[in-house]
């Protein structure tokens, strides 16, 4: 049934229908990125035109697909709000006016969820879960509730890594390390292809050497071999060393005991090295770090601890401008100001490398090449300083979204500028009250401002 301007009317059985024959298509034929493949859009159109009449072509159905995942998304960000205005009994949400009117600011879609639940929920998690951007990883500048707890990571992990050590006569070692519970099976590096019997490679013809392997070379190496074991056992002993180790006072299932042990059993020359540091369990501390490291026995995992007080940092140093009708601007940006008097900023999105979980990168390859990238919201004032920052969201998000978002962020208050101000912004951004965007489809070439 079609309403008076020509538009689909779409009751709750005809949405439960394409949402399954969608999760049919995904299970046989998979995604096409965020979508399905053009074959899959055929036969649900062929689906709703055979249970309901659906004369639709394949934009409509997309069309229809896009409204679903808008309304869906909505509804994620109103069930996860802090507020508990989700009622999973009802599947309705409590709101004020005032905050419906925020809501449509960021979902103008999914506006139908105040007056109509979501219909059958657990179909829209199966085919939208995970396939858009939520935001989920978002830090503000502003915000006001505390940073978001993260794993407690020990300071220092020994690693399954495999180590080349190369000695001073040239011969090179490789060992392998694998602590705790870490699944051999697990290779991340490059696979090796199996071999294809259906693969029929041309036999190349074995060349000959001159200098063919003979018994006599085979037992020259074999000396070699054994001289060098002969030196590796030289200089001090690994128990001369252990008994060192004990003054350092570490625990037995301390990575870093553990460590010290790997590296006694590599060279003699660490050995020596070992007995020849002064017996300062500081020191001796750090050398097995710094050692371990080098071997790459070890990974600092300090970035989680310096991450949060960074963050803690960040929100003294990017603050909201003053609004200064006088600020203090350097020359060189004054001119800026005289030819957009009343603009206190620029604000714009930029797209930064993120290293995500294989599973979320379909969220972070939005743009740039097959890339990961987190979108970056970021205001700057005539002095060069940030003032205001919203970093974590998904590379699929848009730019006008992840503003209309910071703007109704009870939690992360954003920098509104004063009625008679605004922030220059560009054309992915609405040309509104505080905000200055160019004209669309309009070139501007950088010379003719200069």
């Amino acid at each position: 049934m079609e309403t008076n301007d020509g538009r689909q009317q779409w009751t709750h059985e005809a949405i439960k229908c394409m949402l399954e024959t969608c999760l049919e298509e995904i299970g046989g034929v998979g995604r096409n990125g965020q979508s399905l493949r053009r074959e899959s859009w055929d036969r649900v159109g062929a689906k709703l035109k055979e249970e309901f009449g659906f004369d639709l072509n394949q934009k409509q159905i997309r069309n229809a697909f896009d409204t679903m995942k808008s309304k869906y998304v909505g509804w994620c960000y109103l069930r996860n709000k802090t507020e508990n205005l989700y009622n999973p009994q009802t599947n309705m949400l409590t709101l004020t006016p005032q905050e419906w009117d925020d809501f449509k600011k960021g979902h103008p879609r999914a506006m139908s969820l105040r007056t109509r639940p979501l219909p059958h929920p657990d179909l829209f998690i199966a085919v939208f879960e995970g396939r858009s951007a939520t935001s989920g990883n978002q830090w503000t500048s502003t915000q006001t509730s505390g940073v978001s707890s993260s794993p407690q990571v020990q300071t220092l992990q020994i690693e399954g890594a495999s180590v080349h050590l190369e000695d001073d006569d040239g011969d090179s070692h490789e060992q392998s390390f694998r602590m705790g519970d870490e699944d051999p099976t697990n290779n991340e590096g490059p696979s090796v292809r199996p071999n294809d019997d259906s693969e029929v490679r041309p036999k190349k013809k074995a060349k000959t050497s001159k200098n063919s392997i003979t018994l006599d070379d085979l037992a020259s190496d074999m000396r070699d071999a054994l001289k060098h074991m002969v030196k590796n056992m030289e200089g001090p002993s690994i128990d001369e060393c252990y008994e060192k180790l004990k003054s350092v006072g570490l625990e037995p299932i301390d990575p870093l005991f553990l460590g010290a042990f790997n590296i006694f059993g590599q060279l003699t020359y660490m050995r020596q090295a070992w007995m020849t540091l002064p017996s300062d369990p500081e020191v001796l501390k750090g050398w097995i770090k710094m050692t371990g490291t080098t071997l790459g026995m070890f990974k600092l995992s300090y970035f989680h601890e310096v991450l949060p007080r960074m963050m803690e940092f960040a929100k003294e140093v990017i603050v909201p401008t003053s609004f200064n009708p006088n600020p203090n601007i350097p020359g060189h940006h004054k001119r800026l100001r005289k030819v957009f008097k009343g603009a206190i900023g620029a604000l714009d999105g930029t797209l930064i490398h993120a290293i995500v979980p294989v599973e979320k990168q379909h969220l972070y390859r939005g743009r740039g090449k097959g890339d990961c990238y987190q979108n970056v919201l970021a205001i700057c004032d005539f002095n060069m300083m940030f003032t205001f920052l919203v970093a974590g969201w998904e590379g699929v998000a848009h730019d006008s979204r992840i503003l209309s978002e910071s703007l109704t962020n009870a939690n992360a208050p954003f920098p509104f500028p004063p009625p008679d101000k605004y922030y220059l912004c560009d054309a992915a951004y609405a040309h509104t009250r505080g905000f200055m965007a160019p004209y669309r489809n309009v070139r501007y070439w950088l010379g003719d401002f200069r």
